[in-house]
């Protein structure tokens, strides 16, 4: 059974919607460097960089350290069938790269939401997806 958080999103958003799941319709990647604006990736590159992007927010300890045993179970590599589940949730949807070096990719995220639904956000609208 599935109970609503308390005191979380609710508390910085009042009256925001909280769902137990969502669906997936697209992927949006956020950078600082580069050109400002967004661009549409192509699926190997986004899964590469969304990847890359797991294992740079891992880098402190003790993780060097208990990687090798993250990674592998009876010989598996998980990290190749990690790869494979992303790829499969993320076929046939867009994946957006955003680049702002203020941090202000918020604006930029309703015109790639409508792009991966085909509707724009309404306005004021807000729904967070429970944990």
């Amino acid at each position: 059974m599935w109970t609503r958080p308390l005191g979380k999103v609710d508390r910085l958003v009042p009256d925001v919607a909280i769902s137990p799941e969502a669906q997936l319709v697209g992927l949006a990647i956020i950078q600082r460097e580069g050109e400002e604006g967004s661009e549409l990736l192509e699926p190997e590159d986004a899964l590469d960089t969304l990847l890359s992007n797991c294992e740079d927010a891992y880098g402190f300890p003790p993780y060097p350290v208990i990687a090798q045993w993250l990674y592998e179970r009876d010989g598996v590599d998980l990290r190749v069938e990690d790869r494979r589940i992303i790829a499969q949730a993320m076929e046939h949807k867009p994946a957006h790269l955003l680049r702002n070096a203020d941090r202000n990719w918020y604006r930029m995220f309703p015109a790639v939401v409508e792009h991966a639904t085909g509707s724009p956000i309404p306005p004021m609208s807000h729904s967070i997806l429970a944990s």
